[in-house]
């Protein structure tokens, strides 16, 4: 009887499967993906990160969003998918897409969407009006492809961002606030002043030992006192580059001196990576090819090169950085009363000196100063991290009285590469349980 039973349950089933007409199966992501509006599906990456499928899309952005009839152009974006109902988290660095996972992609197992920033790369209005790249049209920028998207994604959405990218996903989050259920940004600076001292204290007097930043100091000492050998050396690995200083910067005597400014910063920025440390910064005795590669590695962010990095061949692609520093995101003024008498452009090294005369700029310190105040009195669900090498969190944002669901974190000994996954263990594992209340898991 039992057999008898399963096997008429078996007939039934398979009747019934015959019987009812199958449902239809969903369409394929590629498929949906080109019936959002306002969305061109370009690719799809036949080698993506391991666990998601890789597309490149293209979204036709309003060059001014205050006027309708500005025109567009199209902003690059990538797609990094595992499922429609996986949260969403929105990465940018505020520059170019670039390969990165952010962790709390990794830690949610979520899908992510970069945005190429307005720009930078292939998102360039044409012509180029200056005056539209501000931090509020890229919100806005963003705004319209998350509205977009929200039409396939519908689990919950984050934000992160690194450095200029996680000042935009503050920007973001206080222009147009229900976008995100939260926003992690790390190495984020919050430039509420232009006058740099905060950075100028920094590396003056509170990151690393007393005697690795005075050795810091005499090999810039040494760099700018040794300027004719050096730059010799600079000039010939120009030409064999074939990269000139004439644009942007102006001249290859300013691109050394403002080099030499940055070793300290960059020092302490890519500490982490770079084949320097307070042990092997060359001494006053050192030759002149030890300085001059000290000066090229350290300042290229620990990669051969760096004296050539100002070049207007190299400079180009981060003028559109370099004009938001000197118009809305300020830029780090670096020490130099130790350098007295040795050198040939004082107090001059600033973003307007990076980008071309024919660009008008003015500093506007309003944008920076709202958005820490909305940070201190309206911000919620908001994680900012922060390496206590690193220069940037010489200005960091704070939280205030208004915020809500928020923290602020440092890891100990990191530089431009801190990581959640780098902190204490207890705060490391408080992290990630807000990052998942946040994304509903």
């Amino acid at each position: 009887m039992k057999r008898l039973f399963t096997t008429l349950l078996t007939v039934g089933a398979l009747a019934a499967a015959a019987t009812v007409p199958a449902a239809a199966a969903p369409p394929d992501i590629v498929t949906r993906l080109h019936h959002l509006p306002g969305v061109t599906y370009r690719s799809e990456d036949p080698h993506p990160p391991a666990g998601f499928r890789e597309f490149h899309l293209s979204f036709r952005q309003a060059v001014d969003h205050h006027d309708p009839r500005s025109g567009t152009f199209e902003q690059q974006l990538t797609l990094l998918h595992r499922d429609t109902a996986a949260p969403m988290v929105v990465y940018s660095n505020g520059h170019w897409i670039d390969s990165t996972i952010a962790e709390p992609t990794t830690l949610l197992g979520a899908d992510q969407l970069d945005i190429e920033h307005r720009f930078f790369g292939d998102s360039v209005p044409r012509p180029e009006n200056w005056a539209d790249l501000t931090v509020w049209q890229s919100a806005a920028d963003e705004h319209a492809v998350v509205s977009v998207l929200k039409r396939l994604y519908r689990g919950h959405w984050l934000s992160a961002g690194t450095g200029e990218g996680g000042e935009g996903a503050i920007f973001h989050r206080m222009y147009f606030p229900g976008d995100f259920d939260g926003t992690f940004a790390d190495n984020s600076p919050d430039d509420v002043t232009d006058h740099g001292d905060s950075y100028q204290h920094f590396l003056n007097d509170q990151v690393g030992t007393p005697e690795c930043r005075a050795a810091l100091q005499a090999v810039q000492i040494e760099a700018l006192k040794r300027r004719p050998a050096l730059e010799a050396r600079m000039a010939a690995a120009a030409d064999a580059a074939g990269v000139t200083f004439t644009k942007d910067i102006g001249s290859l005597d300013k691109a050394y001196e403002f080099n030499v400014l940055d070793t300290p910063f960059a020092f302490w920025q890519f500490a982490s990576t770079s084949p320097y440390n307070c042990t092997n910064i060359p001494p006053a005795t050192a030759s002149d090819d030890d300085i001059y590669r000290f000066v090229d590695v350290v300042s290229g962010g620990s990669i051969p090169g760096g004296m050539l990095a100002e070049a207007d061949q190299n400079l180009d692609p981060s003028v559109p950085f370099l004009y938001e520093a000197g118009t809305e995101l300020g830029y780090p003024v670096e020490p130099q009363a130790h350098l007295a008498g040795l050198l040939h452009y004082p107090n001059q090294e600033a973003a307007r000196e990076y980008v071309p005369r024919s660009i008008p700029m003015h500093y506007d310190p309003q944008v920076m100063r709202t958005a820490a105040q909305w940070v201190a009195t309206r911000g919620s669900r908001l994680i900012f991290l922060y390496g206590s090498l690193n220069p940037w969190s010489a200005n960091p944002f704070r939280l205030g009285p208004g915020s809500r669901d928020s923290s602020v974190h440092v890891q100990q000994g990191g530089d431009y590469s801190a990581s959640i996954a780098a902190l204490p263990a207890a705060e490391r594992d408080g992290i990630v349980s807000t990052l998942h209340r946040w994304a509903g898991r």
